[in-house]
């Protein structure tokens, strides 16, 4: 784990990074690294805080299994649903003042959720989220929350577990966002833990 996160915060001229490896059927933490500059631009690393609980950022592509389950399971959208992502075109999500969205690649015009999962297609997710949670944006957040629990600690605060952080004001630009993975801040540990959920049948 040490070796495959430095390679990579090399790679990328990382100023941090974590790397965690969690069993699935119990939740164990088997490994977990934390990496930190000795100084800026030093490309050297050492552990110097543990950033998998110390600290909230915005999770991004990785969120939108978060989004994922709230359009299949909340708002009974079959994975076959359709959206228009404009072949890797920058667009504007969410009316007139919503944000300008894009995919890092073109993965096609009308796909599906599947398609859009696998190719992380922010237009999709944002497009998404939008056009089924604008007449009522507490409900995804409360969906987040309360069937997600990512607003939930999952116990480690006297380590340093720093909690999720929610929008509280809603503009034109807070759901399409949030939708692939942005306004929102949460710590590593709880995407990890959402996404071993996932992995052991929703437990």
């Amino acid at each position: 784990a040490d070796a495959a996160l430095r390679r990579q915060m090399i790679d990328q001229k990382a100023i941090w990074g974590t790397t965690m490896v969690m069993e699935v059927a119990t939740g164990d933490i088997l490994a977990m690294v934390n990496l930190g500059e000795t100084a800026e631009g030093s490309g050297v690393y050492y552990e110097k805080e543990n950033y998998a609980l110390s600290r909230r950022i915005e999770p991004g592509s990785t969120f939108k299994l978060a989004s994922l389950l709230a359009l299949v399971e909340d708002c009974g959208l079959p994975i076959t649903q359709e959206y228009q992502t404009y072949e890797g075109r920058r667009v504007q999500v969410g009316g007139s003042q919503g944000p300008m969205i894009q995919d890092d690649h073109n993965i096609g015009g009308m796909i599906d959720m599947k398609t859009a999962m696998a190719q992380s297609s922010n237009v999709y997710f944002a497009d998404a989220i939008y056009q089924n949670y604008k007449n009522d944006r507490k409900r995804y957040v409360n969906f987040l929350n309360e069937h997600l629990a990512l607003d939930k600690s999952i116990g480690f605060e006297e380590w340093g577990e720093q909690p999720t952080l929610m929008p509280k004001d809603w503009n034109a630009h807070t759901l399409p966002n949030m939708g692939y993975g942005y306004v929102v801040e949460v710590p590593p540990i709880r995407i990890l833990t959402l996404y071993n959920a996932v992995a052991n049948k929703g437990r």
